[in-house]
């Protein structure tokens, strides 16, 4: 009985496979049938792509990317990479020299693992961003400043007009001038705390020693107390030296992370632009023949939506 009532279900199963594969197999051979019938307009297609994309990249002049990193210690990237966005540099370099520059843009940096450091970054061309998963990933105070030269040479002053641009504008002073200010002056509190604290160690230490010194008998400290002592002040040294290392090493309202890398890859390389064309070509010939083969049921489509 077990036998009979499972047979039916085996054999569903296997009709089931073998229509999946038979269909698969059709779709198999009607795209394969297709290229064969089509490979000589195909090829044609984009042996004149390729000719196409090699003339261009013969018309067109190189250019060469570059990027740098940095932190803001003052206003928020958001500001910075408006900032860079709007800067109107054409006051700042001769027309040879602005000929030379195809563009300058300012982008989120993306943290991917929220580990604090960058994965890659942002391509977003002006657009609003709304997604919300994108927006979370971008690192706070964190930009990437990207140029696309045609003379390289032009890196290094390009880098310089644009902090001096940056750090003249009169909220990055303010914000960096008070940044310093109230780390100069929490420094300062801390080490009031920190002798506050040695202080009351030593009062402790003198009134443990006359309470406990009596007829020469051995002095007996209160270790625990003075242990609270301890877990007090290491927390305020390390606060103290993670600030003086900031305000050492951080004077300027922005930090360079990953200075301009000199490029040496050429971006629209001719094999890149043909490669671009073909791709180009083969879908537009693709499209074409399509369009081609369904021509009588477009046209009957037409005419009927026309009825």
């Amino acid at each position: 009985m077990t036998d009979q009532k499972n047979t039916p279900q085996e054999i569903d199963l296997i009709e089931l496979f073998e229509n999946i594969w038979n269909w698969v197999t059709r779709i198999f051979l009607a795209v394969l049938y297709f290229f064969l019938r089509n490979m000589l307009f195909l090829i044609i297609v984009v042996v004149v792509a390729g000719i196409t994309g090699f003339s261009a990249s013969k018309l067109t002049k190189p250019f060469y990317k570059s990027e740098l990193f940095g932190i803001s210690h003052t206003i928020s990237n958001v500001e910075v990479i408006q900032y860079i966005n709007n800067w109107n540099y054409e006051n700042e370099f001769s027309k040879t020299e602005l000929l030379n520059i195809k563009s300058i843009t300012a982008k989120y940096v993306l943290d991917y693992n929220n580990d604090s450091i960058w994965d890659n970054v942002e391509e977003t061309s002006g657009s609003i961003v709304t997604d919300t998963t994108l927006i979370n990933m971008r690192m706070n105070y964190s930009f990437c400043i990207r140029t696309e030269l045609y003379d390289t040479s032009l890196t290094q002053k390009i880098k310089d007009k644009m902090f001096m641009f940056l750090e003249k504008n009169k909220r990055v002073k303010n914000m960096n001038q008070i940044r310093l200010i109230q780390k100069k002056e929490l420094i300062s509190k801390l080490k009031k705390e920190i002798n506050d604290i040695d202080s009351l160690k030593d009062i402790q230490y003198f009134e443990n020693n006359n309470n406990n010194s009596k007829d020469g008998d051995l002095i007996v400290l209160n270790e625990k107390e003075l242990l609270l002592f301890h877990n007090d002040i290491m927390p305020l040294y390390e606060q103290q030296q993670i600030i003086e290392k900031e305000l050492f090493l951080s004077t300027e309202p922005f930090e360079i992370t990953q200075d301009f890398t000199i490029p040496r890859v050429q971006e629209n390389s001719f094999i890149k632009i043909i490669i671009k064309y073909i791709k180009i070509g083969f879908a537009m010939g693709f499209v074409f023949i399509l369009l081609w083969d369904r021509r009588k049921a477009i046209r009957k489509l037409i005419k009927d939506s026309a009825l």
